[in-house]
C-alpha cells in the first residue's frame, strides 16, 4: 500500500501504554464482526461499542468514554462524515478513522476536513488496516501520497491530475449524488438524510446545474456511473 505519513500532531495525546477504547460505526454488521475479531488479536485496542447510525452512535460516544472511533461514509441513517465532526467537537482529543468503500481520492481530503485522523478504503487487507490505525494511535495522521500530492497542489493554487469533477460539490451535494447513483428515489433520500422532499428536489437541480446536465435521467445516469467507478 503506497502510504503517507504526516507529522505528529501536538494537540493529540499520546497513549503509550494504554488500551485504546474503540468504537466501531458501521451499518454492515458483517464488516463490524469482523473488524472486533480483527481487534481482538492486538492488545492494547479494546472494542468497546458497535452503531450503525449517526444519531445512535452519537449518543453511545457521549455516554461511554472512547480513544478511537472508526465511521464509515454511508450509514443506516445520518451521515458518516457529519458525525466525525460532531464527535470531534465533543471531544477534540479523541482519534477517527473513516473507513469507506469508496475511492480515497474522493472522500480522504473531505475527512481531514471534517475531522478525522485517516482514511482507509475497506479494500485495504487486515495488516494494512491494523497499521492505519497504529499510525492513528501514535497522533499522526495518516494519508496515501496522491492524496497529499493532491491537497499540496490546491493550496498553491495550482490544479492535480487526480481533480475530480465532484470536487466542485458540497459534501452534501455529494452525499445526495451517490444516494442518487446507489438507486434511492427522491423520497427515499429525504427520509433517510432527514430533509423535505423540496429540498431534496432542490439538491437535485443544484447537481444538474454544476454538472452541466439537462434531465433527471441524465442525472441519475451520470451517478450510477460515478457509483460504480467510485466504490
Amino acid at each position: 500500500m503506497n502510504t503517507h505519513y504526516l507529522e505528529k500532531d501536538s494537540t493529540l495525546p499520546q497513549f503509550a501504554g494504554k488500551i485504546w477504547r474503540t468504537l466501531i460505526v458501521d451499518d454492515h454488521p458483517l464488516f463490524r464482526h469482523g473488524l472486533r475479531e480483527l481487534l481482538k488479536n492486538e492488545p492494547d485496542l479494546e472494542f468497546c461499542g458497535e452503531a450503525e447510525s449517526e444519531d445512535q452512535a452519537f449518543k453511545l460516544f457521549c455516554s461511554t468514554q472512547f480513544d478511537l472511533v472508526t465511521v464509515d461514509i454511508s450509514l443506516q441513517s445520518g451521515q458518516g462524515l457529519n458525525l466525525v465532526s460532531r464527535i470531534k467537537a465533543n471531544k477534540p482529543s479523541v482519534s477517527i478513522l473513516v473507513m469507506s468503500m469508496f475511492d480515497d481520492r474522493v472522500y480522504a481530503e473531505r475527512a481531514l476536513a471534517a475531522g478525522a485522523s485517516g482514511y482507509v478504503c475497506k479494500q485495504s487487507t487486515n495488516q494494512e488496516i491494523i497499521d492505519v490505525i497504529r499510525t492513528v494511535r501514535s497522533g499522526s495522521i495518516y494519508v496515501r501520497q496522491d492524496i497529499l500530492e493532491r491537497i499540496a497542489l490546491k493550496k498553491v493554487g495550482r490544479k492535480s491530475s487526480l481533480s475530480l469533477e465532484n470536487d466542485q460539490l458540497s459534501d452534501r451535494e455529494l452525499e445526495v449524488f451517490t444516494l442518487i447513483g446507489q438507486g434511492r428515489t427522491t423520497q427515499a433520500i429525504a427520509k433517510e438524510l432527514r430533509l423535505a422532499v423540496s429540498t431534496v428536489e432542490t439538491y437535485r437541480e443544484r447537481l444538474k446545474s454544476k454538472l452541466n446536465l439537462d434531465t433527471g435521467t441524465e442525472l441519475t445516469r451520470r451517478a450510477i456511473l460515478w457509483v460504480l467507478q467510485n466504490s
